[in-house]
């Protein structure tokens, strides 16, 4: 702490801009008890969520509302479609969407295998909750 009482550690970033801002987030997840965690995080910190158990449901949520979903936060690895299959069909129809991969296999391993490409984000299951919404805020205010 300094003299003022703040934390003066150069990891402190300050307070956590929340979604207040009416954003919406589509996560794809095919376990329950992640997807649902995640869901209250976001839904917490003021973002709408919408959720898919597969990436073909979320890929029929998106289209449906392409411009209301501000982020996708997706499994990489899902039943029926992946990850990187529901990108790049989604992409298609707005190449701008925002995506966060989220896995519980290493960002290493996941581009040794031509999984993950350069410019993809990740999040390593498990996750902590304020790591959750600093990534989807950062990938937010990203130009």
């Amino acid at each position: 702490m300094d003299s003022t009482g703040n934390n003066s550690c150069a990891e402190d970033t300050g307070p956590i801009r929340t979604g207040a801002h009416g954003e919406t987030c589509l996560i794809a997840e095919d376990e329950a008890l992640v997807s649902f965690s995640m869901k209250k995080i976001l839904e917490d910190a003021g973002y709408k969520v919408l959720l898919a158990s597969d990436g073909v449901e979320a890929l029929a949520i998106f289209r449906e509302r392409p411009e209301d979903i501000s982020v996708i936060l997706s499994d990489v690895v899902m039943p029926k479609m992946s990850g990187i299959e529901f990108l790049e069909e989604a992409r298609r129809v707005r190449p701008d969407i925002k995506v966060i991969f989220v896995s519980g296999y290493s960002a290493s391993f996941l581009r040794e295998r031509g999984v993950l490409r350069e410019g993809m984000e990740l999040i390593t299951k498990p996750f902590a909750k304020q790591e959750l919404l600093r990534r989807v805020r950062e990938a937010l205010d990203r130009q």
